[in-house]
């Protein structure tokens, strides 16, 4: 019998989707005969090698590529070990019928995960569609460096999951110039947990890799500016340094308001109400958990907000634009002039909300709770915990009681 050749290569068509993205296509060509057929993969053209007929870096899909072809050809000489007459429409349709679930590629299974949350807008938000395409990048990295970017997902073990932990722990991040804090690995492991979770409850998989991996959590530091720390970050002149000056008003905004950086950027001017005692109020829902906040703003916020009156009117936003890595740039520049020794991110103004601006002047904790958009009084109590002067305030209070 003579093996007749077949040829198996893939090219881009524009998606109608997704402007920016192009979906990926197999083409078998069987006796001059095509066939053609979405694989299920997106990718940007800038991306494509046309010439090879795969990514250009991705080689976490150009495995699945190889996979793929290594599949349709087996299908082909398994249809000529039967004596069959057939075609490449048949080779198509074979391959597509045999698409079994425990040939599924992990990184696949997590990024059509990823394809899918994306489109629940009303149930994730953006930023923690990012966190799991960043979990999805640790998890590629870990599988190249173990010589394993192809592994099913079935094969994918409790052994894996530890050196994956590993991994986490000792990869020195190139943008941090450090490795992961066990509180962010945690975050990473959760996110794979719940891909591989979701794989068992559409029965791909039967047993949890997670299941005898316990995470181990950390007490989060919290930096926070004290009162005089504050005061030397008000005061310091920074010359006619226009960056550093909003850099700076962005980062008293929330620590007079304890909005995170994501809400704050993408405050309007309608989410600025008025009550009926002419006080100002942020009213917004929550970026992070969706849920609504309301917030009573104080005069150190109101000076900041009237500042920036004609670019609320020009772009309808509250604030000057900034990215939040340019932002934390501009603070730390900010803290060598002042003289603060403390390690300055934007994060740092909501913690200094929650413990300088509130807590130390006896705000009661669970209206601080509120303020934040905590949903559990517990994520609270540890700013309680670390404010001696709210301590103090306790102690002062129970004495008098105890009189």
């Amino acid at each position: 019998m003579v093996l007749k050749l077949c040829s198996v290569s893939f090219y881009l068509k524009s998606s109608k989707k997704n402007n920016a993205r192009s979906s990926i296509y197999a083409r078998v060509i069987f006796y001059r005969k095509k066939a053609e057929f979405a694989i299920g993969e997106f990718i940007d053209p800038k991306e494509w090698d046309n010439e090879k007929g795969q990514s250009k870096k991705d080689i976490r899909l150009n495995e699945h590529l190889l996979f793929i072809r290594n599949e349709v050809i087996e299908v082909k000489r398994n249809l000529e070990r039967e004596n069959k007459i057939f075609t490449a429409q048949e080779i198509k349709k074979v391959f597509l019928d045999k698409g079994t679930p425990n040939q599924l590629l992990l990184a696949d299974y997590f990024q059509k995960y990823i394809s899918r949350i994306e489109q629940l807008t009303e149930d994730y938000t953006k930023g923690t569609v990012r966190h799991y395409k960043t979990t999805l990048k640790h998890l590629t990295a870990f599988l190249k460096l173990k010589k394993m970017p192809g592994i099913l997902i079935q094969d994918f073990n409790p052994a894996l999951v530890s050196d994956f932990d590993f991994f986490l722990m000792t990869n020195r991040n190139l943008k941090l110039n450090k490795a992961l804090n066990r509180n962010t690995a945690n975050k990473y492991h959760t996110k794979l947990k719940t891909v591989l979770l979701d794989a068992i409850k559409n029965e791909i998989i039967t047993t949890n890799p997670y299941r005898s991996f316990k995470l181990k959590t950390q007490k989060p530091k919290k930096t926070f500016l004290t009162e005089t720390e504050l005061e030397e970050f008000k005061n310091n002149a920074l010359g006619d340094n226009a960056s550093l000056d909003r850099a700076r008003d962005l980062f008293l905004f929330s620590v007079y308001t304890g909005l995170r950086f994501s809400d704050a950027q993408n405050l309007r001017a309608d989410d600025i109400k008025r009550d009926r005692e002419g006080k100002l109020w942020i009213e917004i829902d929550q970026g992070k958990t969706n849920e609504p906040l309301n917030i009573p703003m104080l005069d150190p916020a109101i000076r900041i907000y009237e500042k920036y009156e004609s670019i609320r009117e020009l772009t309808g936003y509250v604030l000057p634009r900034l990215t939040n890595q340019k932002t934390n740039t501009y603070l730390k520049t900010i803290a060598d002039i002042a003289g603060i020794k403390k390690t300055l991110t934007h994060h740092v103004a909501r913690h200094t909300y929650a413990t300088t601006v509130t807590l130390s002047n006896g705000v009661p904790l669970e209206i601080v709770s509120s303020m934040l958009g905590h949903s559990s009084l517990k994520s609270t109590q540890i700013y309680a915990q670390i404010t001696k002067k709210y301590l103090g305030k306790v102690a002062t209070e129970l004495n008098e009681k105890l009189k």
